[in-house]
């Protein structure tokens, strides 16, 4: 459920979707809702996608309805919304469309939200503006097209340039990164992960943690000066981590992936960019690494379950 200044926003479930048609007395709503029911059965993983989101005062009254229409592949969604007539004008349909927006575009693997209306509808025009919408330019089967975006997350931004930066030294001394970790996952789905670290696998000991840490990452005597000539203060050796200016740079061993989930580093992509060469797991090996951490106990303890929603979202997206 979602709950803002004046309004409760929640899907419904099967049941009230049911009666909620039952009680239509227009044949042309309840066949739309109907569809929403229909979508809801035969995607019941997505099942917000497709629901009808009821909108209720506090006190509980209904005052009307929001609904996506499902979600594409590439993270796009679009949203309906209406209010009862003798609720409108009270600033509740711009509170419900934008509430629900915000929740749409924080889900992972969600773009954009898009919104049709008619070309005379100034009053819906006006809610999509309020709630953050800008016109596209293009028409849609209902109407002029609005949409609202995901705001682009400034510190994944500095991140992946800060590795593209350290990947252009390490290529000049004959290394080629693999980027781990939340930006890794971030770089290949495209998807918000919220990154807190530059996690960079290179050569090393395929013991991992198990090999004495002076030895377990290879080209160390290399590595070493390029991140202190960026800058950087080593403050880990056990985790080989590096920090400068809020941002933390882990090196790991990429030799140690296949005992820990069966991936040798020839089978990892190779990707060439912007100048530079680094390898990056895709979806399918991004699950098994991390289905291989949620067996993990450390990871468990210290990581807020975070590897578990990844799995998940992995499950349904490839």
């Amino acid at each position: 459920m979602i709950e803002t200044k004046h309004l409760k926003i929640y899907p419904a479930s099967q049941k009230q979707m049911e009666a909620f048609i039952a009680a239509q007395s227009v044949e042309v709503l309840k066949a739309a809702y109907k569809e929403m029911l229909d979508g809801c059965l035969a995607h019941p993983n997505q099942w917000e996608w497709y629901a009808i989101w009821m909108i209720e005062l506090k006190d509980g009254t209904h005052i009307g309805e929001l609904c996506f229409k499902g979600i594409t592949k590439e993270g796009n969604t679009e949203i309906g919304y209406g209010i009862a007539d003798n609720y409108q004008g009270c600033g509740y349909a711009t509170e419900a469309v934008s509430a629900l927006a915000d929740w749409a575009l924080n889900q992972p693997g969600v773009s954009c939200v898009t919104a049709e209306t008619e070309e005379s509808n100034i009053a819906s025009q006006r809610v999509l503006n309020k709630a953050g919408f800008i016109k596209t330019g293009e028409i849609g089967e209902e109407g002029p097209q609005f949409v609202r975006k995901k705001a682009e997350n400034r510190k994944t931004s500095i991140f992946l340039n800060e590795f593209k930066t350290i990947c252009f030294q390490l290529n000049k001394v004959g290394i080629i990164p693999t980027l781990m970790g939340s930006l890794g996952l971030e770089f290949v789905s495209k998807v918000d992960w919220n990154p807190s670290d530059i996690d960079i696998h290179v050569l090393g000991d395929p013991r991992g943690w198990e090999a004495p840490d002076e030895l377990r990452i290879y080209n160390w005597d290399k590595i070493m000066p390029i991140m202190e000539k960026m800058g950087y203060h080593l403050t880990d050796v056990h985790e080989h981590e590096f920090q400068k200016d809020g941002i933390s740079v882990e090196y790991g061993s990429i030799d140690s992936l296949f005992d820990f989930a069966g991936i040798p580093e020839s089978e990892i992509g190779l990707v060439q960019m912007d100048g530079i060469k680094f390898r990056v797991p895709n979806l399918q090996q991004f699950l098994t690494i991390y289905e291989a951490s949620s067996k993990d106990s450390y990871r468990n303890d210290h990581n807020n379950n975070k590897d578990f929603k990844k799995i998940d979202w992995l499950k349904k997206h490839i």
